[in-house]
């Protein structure tokens, strides 16, 4: 037998190989089908390959893949099934029928019959001379794919109490003047200021752009809103009738007050065009962009009805071959008090125009939460500044890309929602969370007592790295405390009696013990409110030393927290001990027509298992916050309300300025709402956040209202707080 060399065995398995994959590919069928079997898997990269140099230059692969993602994202494919019916050669050139049907997770199945693929013979290979038309039948050239069907009307946003909240079709007026018309300028900035909710300097500045005779905008408002004070805004401002309209549109309920809880609805953004084009919205549709309008967005909106459309640039259809019914609109129904939302809206609102001279004009945010002590629900919550949710809409009747560029300011950043996505040192309001500890961990009993004075020398011994400490009392040259129970010591905000016991918990219970506390009173957990609001857990320190034990128990750096945090912790104190996880959407569906589809009921997060005395003890402190004379370092604020309250103040070193708290819960006997209002970079809580509280809850019960303090109209004097120490409170 005649020996063949091992080089001829190779040549002769060579050919068999790559021969074989030459005479594949001289079928044009066999290219066709490994051309669908590739679009079957999304495998483009293959698709792209099987196409010929001529289609790939007018082609590029990222341009073809590109198309191909976007049919699929459109269309949903899941994927595609085919059958090669028959081949006619001509040459170099052959023409393959085949039937295609398409498994879309949108339209089911979609049935593509007669479709005709070109082929070339490109050096003994047939290749595809692929365009756009190859995906569907008509996409050709800048024919594009759509599922628009047209929006319905969006649905309604209510409060708990079923007050509309957010509306289509609602009326918003867009206002003009002219400043020679106006029987006082500084009046009409004042009262365009409060209405909207506006900075007043920025008022000013715009007023300033305009001659005495020139008509201008002034804003805009809710029709409501304007209804009520129009006759002030005409003797006021002198409005410009013929120039004054109305323009239906999706309006929210007090304007600004709402926009970072129900968020608003703007054009589609564009890094999202194809997926929302996928659910059938068309690109000058409108969607929800953030918090309610944007997490409901399939609920507010229902799903659009969707047709599978091919259009010419024109917008004339040239084919249609699929569709859905969609789903109707549903509304929803917040945990919201409409009236109470307004009421610190305002409340912000005001604090920060009136204190514009002092604190306000160095304050970089500030926010306010009102929970339900006995749900969880949140009432009320808004961040400072404010952004009206109108500039987002593409129907707003007016040129908005000034206010827009303005939300959008990194600086003063009034997207951001403060509440739940800041963090702030939060100084003494920490010290419920301190004194709990000590209490419960029997560092110290409700029956004990202290003597508070102005400076605390025992650190040394206790471990501390600081020679001596100082009550803030030292600063404000006042009298020390004197002997005083736990209790006192809160009402008193004393220093010295939570440094010790910082130091004696960090060194008697341990290192984690009081984070311990701090998580089981509800803090340390990112609170994002039924998943619709950004938020932050904060920094709960894990101190590592008894100095860092003690700057822990009196809310210094390195703790941080979001306010709604504090809100949740004082709704715990105020209830007894049940720790309620915040939530703020109460039902779907139960109104205009639509039954209810799902309610939401309040979340445990943990009951507090104190030992007896422990939360008594904490309740007894905080109500005396307002009221005891001779410790109480918010009486000025509170002594003379006509209702009652319990409270704790805090400050904070926060760099050039400090971090003013105020947290408090109300009635003191029948608790029904718990408050947290935090004011960045300002001056003590007893002067900034407390009066803030004072005008929230003044509204809240109807009566009248306490003044803001006459010196937040003077010039700012910084608050000096000693190392290792907190202000006042």
């Amino acid at each position: 037998m005649r020996k063949v060399s091992r080089l001829t065995l190779i040549l002769w398995a060579w050919l068999m190989i790559f021969g074989g994959v030459i005479y594949a590919q001289d079928d044009p069928s066999s290219t066709v089908e490994a051309f669908l079997n590739a679009w079957n898997t999304n495998d483009t990269a293959t698709m792209y390959s099987l196409i010929s140099p001529q289609s790939q230059e007018l082609y590029p692969q990222p341009v073809f893949e590109n198309r191909y993602q976007q049919v699929r994202e459109i269309v949903g494919i899941n994927g595609v099934t085919f059958a090669v019916n028959n081949v006619r050669l001509q040459g170099i050139t052959a023409a393959v029928s085949y039937d295609v049907a398409i498994d879309s997770a949108t339209f089911g199945t979609i049935d593509d019959p007669g479709r005709t693929m070109r082929l070339v013979n490109e050096g003994g290979r047939w290749l595809i001379a692929w365009s756009s038309m190859d995906i569907f039948a008509a996409l050709a050239g800048d024919a594009t794919l759509t599922t628009a069907g047209g929006q319905r009307t969006r649905a309604s946003i209510y409060d708990r109490n079923g007050n509309v909240l957010v509306e289509d079709n609602g009326g918003v007026v867009l206002i003009y003047g002219v400043q020679d018309n106006m029987s006082n300028i500084d009046d009409c900035i004042d009262l365009i200021t409060r209405l909207m909710r506006r900075d007043r300097d920025d008022v000013v500045a715009e007023f300033a752009q305009y001659n005495g005779d020139t008509i201008f905008f002034l804003g805009w408002m809710d029709a409501q809103i304007f209804a009520n004070n129009s006759g002030n805004l005409n003797g006021t401002c002198g409005l410009v009738q013929d120039f004054t309209s109305t323009t239906n549109i999706r309006t929210y309920y007090g304007g600004n007050a709402l926009t970072h809880v129900t968020g608003y609805v703007g054009s589609i953004p564009a890094e999202r065009l194809t997926e929302f084009q996928a659910l059938g919205y068309g690109a000058g549709d409108q969607v929800g962009l953030s918090g309610v309008e944007d997490v409901y967005e399939e609920t507010l909106a229902g799903q659009p009805e969707r047709i599978l459309r091919i259009i010419e640039p024109g917008g004339t259809p040239l084919r249609e071959f699929a569709s859905t019914a969609g789903t109707a609109p549903m509304p929803i129904s917040l945990t919201l008090d409409s009236r109470l939302q307004v009421i610190v809206a305002d409340a912000l609102n005001d604090a920060h125009n009136y204190a514009a001279p002092n604190w306000a004009g160095i304050s970089t945010g500030a926010s306010a939460v009102v929970l339900d002590v006995n749900t969880g629900g949140v009432l009320a919550l808004a961040s400072y500044p404010m952004v009206d949710p109108i500039i987002f809409n593409l129907n707003a009747g007016f040129d908005s890309s000034t206010y827009v560029a303005a939300a959008n300011n990194l600086n003063t950043r009034p997207l951001i929602n403060r509440a739940t996505q800041e963090q702030y040192f939060p100084g003494s309001v920490y010290k419920i969370i301190t004194l709990a500890a000590a209490l419960n961990e029997g560092v110290i009993t409700p029956q004990d007592t202290f003597d508070c004075q102005l400076e605390w020398e025992r650190g040394v011994e206790l471990g501390d790295s600081l020679n001596v400490r100082y009550d803030w009392r030292f600063v404000a040259e006042e009298e020390p405390a004197g002997i005083i129970t736990p209790a006192q010591a809160l009402m008193a905000s004393c220093n010295p009696f939570f440094y010790e016991q910082g130091a004696l918990v960090y060194r008697q219970a341990g290192g984690s013990v009081l984070d311990d506390y701090a998580r089981q009173m509800g803090l340390g957990q990112t609170y994002t409110v039924n998943q619709i609001l950004p938020g932050t857990s904060g920094n709960l320190g894990n101190p590592q030393s008894v100095t860092s034990a003690i700057n822990n128990a009196i809310g210094q750096d390195p703790v941080q927290l979001p306010p709604i945090g504090m809100a949740v912790v004082t709704a715990s104190v105020a209830n007894g001990g049940t720790v309620y996880n915040p939530y703020l959407v109460q039902q779907i569906g139960g109104f205009d027509d639509v039954s209810v589809q799902e309610t939401f009921s309040p979340q445990v997060l943990n009951t507090l298992d104190f030992q007896p005395g422990v939360l008594e003890t904490i309740q007894e402190g905080m109500c005396g916050v307002p009221i005891d004379e001779d410790f109480g370092t918010a009486t000025r604020i509170f002594g003379d309300a006509p209702y009652t309250l319990c409270g704790k103040t805090g400050t904070a070193e926060a760099g050039f300025a400090p971090n003013a708290w105020f947290v408090a819960y109300a009635p003191a006997n029948d608790p029904q709402i718990a408050i947290a209002v935090a004011v960045a970079n300002s001056r003590e809580g007893s002067e900034v956040a407390a009066p803030i509280v004072r005008r929230i809850l003044d509204d809240y019960f109807g009566v009248v209202r306490a003044p803001f303090p006459e010196w937040w109209r003077q010039e700012y004097t910084p608050v000096s707080v000693p190392e290792g120490a907190t202000a006042a409170g």
